[in-house]
């Protein structure tokens, strides 16, 4: 929530939030920082907002950034879809989108296209393929078009790859290239 209130400078307040956990004292802080009601024992975690809430706008966004990170995407996508199969060409759009948001898993993806993870994963085996390769060799081309932009830190370019840190990162690239960003670069 702190992050929500300050990426849109606005106090947010959910509708109501849901933790798994059960919990039978403090409630009344949880409430406080919130600013609304708050469920503990919950088959699910949950932040539920109003629907006038999900338009409030980033005020941090950079547009600029938003529009290079986009056609390095598009890039990729083009040199990539005439030999990806449409599955895989699929897993690939979701992952892209993903990928800055941490969520790089199978679970995450298979939830995107609508299907469970093991019918994903028999559907990409399947077609000669692998969830985890496929993610490997996403990665790999758009660190090095991310790295051509010298504007982008190698942390962004981590976080961008869905990495929790830049060392991460540039054991990933080291492995798909002999070198560490910075001798790429």
């Amino acid at each position: 929530m702190r992050g929500l209130r300050f990426i849109t400078r606005r106090d947010l307040r959910p509708v109501e939030v849901a933790f798994l956990h059960p919990r039978s004292r403090g409630i009344d802080a949880f409430k406080r920082f919130f600013g609304c009601p708050v469920r503990f024992a919950q088959p699910r975690y949950a932040v539920s907002f109003a629907r006038l809430q999900l338009d409030i706008p980033i005020a941090t966004a950079d547009h600029r950034l938003l529009a290079v990170l986009t056609g390095y995407c598009q890039e990729v996508l083009a040199d990539r879809q005439p030999v990806s199969s449409g599955l895989r060409h699929e897993v690939e759009r979701v992952l892209m989108n993903l990928m800055p948001r941490g969520e790089v898993g199978t679970k995450a993806v298979a939830r995107e296209l609508g299907v469970s993870v093991r019918t994903l994963s028999r559907r990409l085996k399947d077609g000669g393929a692998s969830f985890l390769g496929i993610l490997d060799e996403l990665r790999a081309d758009l660190a090095k078009k991310y790295l051509g932009d010298k504007s982008l830190s190698l942390a962004e370019v981590a976080y961008l790859l869905g990495y929790a840190d830049a060392s991460a990162f540039s054991h990933a690239f080291r492995r798909w290239t002999g070198k560490t960003p910075n001798q790429m670069r």
